[in-house]
């Protein structure tokens, strides 16, 4: 890591220990004052305050505990693949929220074990978390500010590959403050260019192709790298395919790269597993005079089954409200030739088997709601990709099936993107980005998303 990088990444140590240590003085001062709660009178004796001696070694031992815990959520490392320090960010905001909470309930669950009560007002603990969330992503906000403006770390780096792999990383680098580009050729080129040039470069490209040249040189570049101290990023030649999340391993001291599909967080999917079923059971109770509503318009044939591909292509059953014409699957054959959508999925506008009250329920998804069920099931879940039909998985491509990777959705981002209304290429790329970047925020953010885009209805056809 630089140093420049390294000193950026303290800041935040800094900052956060002086956050923590004001909002403590602060609550100190202000609990006496007022609860922060609106039009309440409610009388605090300053007498009832701790030792002022025992409270500072309390913020102290505290504070520490707190950086403790954002080392823990991985707050202060280095993002090794946007090779950046992040301060300010959504999934920052997210995980320092997820700190103070955690940073809370380990202060209590210590004095419930050790003292079996508080000894100081539990509102004071609020108005400590509360200012610490304040002045902490405040000082984050700053940093960012301050550092993205003043002291950019600008990397010197070199690309190695064939004329179409360079101008496709030159579109990438071009124009951005962080990277300065010093050579862009071919391998034979860049020894050339070492050799008779002083610049100190500090990252290289190389695009790992088929050609005997680029095999030959591959070696030598890589013992360049590790001898100078060059970060060496290599791009497989099918870089367009999906190759999942990698880590270095060894089996019986054979070293070895290990991929998988998706990150293997295992404590995120059982809390979205948790969450999918707690949500679905609310929402079927909640929903339930809707279903009634629903049945009753529909009088017959109420709900429709389908087969869907979804986990590691395994077939399900998969239940909508009925919003088409009885054999509306075998009428389908005959209306292909109208398709308006590029690529194996199916859509026309105005689809004429479609019925009336179909169109409603189909514009305000109403017809989706029984898939709550097929998420308490485990074959969906609440946010992911949308399962499509065995017909249409047939035509994908191998780098397309990633999305197989994952249980399907109800809800997901290409869903709250657009829905029908982007091109079945982007539809797949935002589902990739998904199963690539899934996390509890991006979840969030979809499911509360959701229902603004329902109300829109936009892409609903």
């Amino acid at each position: 890591m630089h140093k420049k990088e390294f000193f950026q990444g303290f800041t935040r140590i800094v900052t956060d220990s002086i956050s923590v240590t004001s909002a403590w003085i602060l609550a100190y001062f202000i609990r006496p004052i007022t609860d922060l709660i609106p039009n309440s009178a409610y009388y605090f004796p300053v007498e009832n305050l701790p030792n002022k001696v025992f409270f500072l070694n309390f913020t102290l031992i505290s504070a520490v505990g707190f950086i403790g815990i954002l080392f823990s959520l991985s707050l202060y490392s280095y993002n090794k693949k946007h090779h950046t320090i992040q301060y300010f960010s959504w999934n920052v905001i997210g995980k320092y929220i997820w700190g103070i909470i955690l940073w809370g309930m380990s202060i209590i669950a210590v004095y419930a074990l050790v003292f079996h009560e508080l000894i100081f007002s539990r509102v004071m603990l609020a108005q400590a978390m509360l200012f610490t969330g304040i002045i902490g992503l405040f000082f984050r906000f700053l940093l960012r500010v301050i550092f993205e403006k003043y002291f950019i770390i600008k990397k010197n780096i070199a690309i190695i590959s064939n004329e179409k792999g360079r101008e496709q990383l030159l579109q990438i680098f071009d124009n951005n403050p962080k990277y300065s580009l010093c050579f862009s050729g071919t391998s034979i080129d860049f020894l050339d260019f070492l050799d008779s040039n002083t610049t100190q470069l500090t990252d290289i490209f190389f695009t790992d192709g088929k050609d005997r040249e680029t095999f030959t040189y591959r070696e030598h570049i890589k013992v360049l790298s590790a001898e100078k101290g060059f970060h060496l990023h290599i791009i497989p030649h099918h870089s367009q395919e999906f190759l999942g999340h990698s880590y270095f391993n060894t089996i019986e001291d054979i070293p070895l790269t290990t991929h998988t599909h998706i990150k293997q967080n295992y404590w995120f999917f059982a809390l979205k597993r948790f969450f999918d079923i707690i949500i679905s059971s609310i929402l079927l109770i909640l929903l339930s005079p809707l279903f009634l509503f629903v049945a009753y318009k529909l009088r017959t044939h109420i709900i429709y089954a389908s087969q869907r591909v979804g986990k590691n292509g395994q077939l399900f059953t998969i239940y909508k409200f009925r919003s088409m014409i009885v054999n509306a699957d075998k009428i389908k054959d005959t209306l292909l030739e109208q398709n308006q959508r590029k690529g194996p999925l199916f859509k026309i506008k105005n689809d004429p088997r479609i019925t009336a009250f179909g169109k409603f329920i189909r514009r305000t998804s109403i017809d989706e709601l029984p898939q709550l069920w097929n998420v308490i099931k485990g074959d969906m879940s609440l946010i992911g990709p949308r399962p499509h039909l065995p017909s249409e998985i047939e035509q994908y491509t191998l780098s397309q099936r990633r999305i197989l990777s994952i249980k399907p959705g109800i809800s997901g981002l290409s869903q709250v993107s657009g829905r029908s209304d982007l091109s079945f290429q982007r539809e797949i790329f935002l589902d990739s980005y998904y199963c690539e970047n899934m996390n509890i925020w991006l979840d969030l953010k979809i499911f509360f998303k959701t229902p603004i885009v329902l109300l829109i209805g936009k892409g609903s056809d």
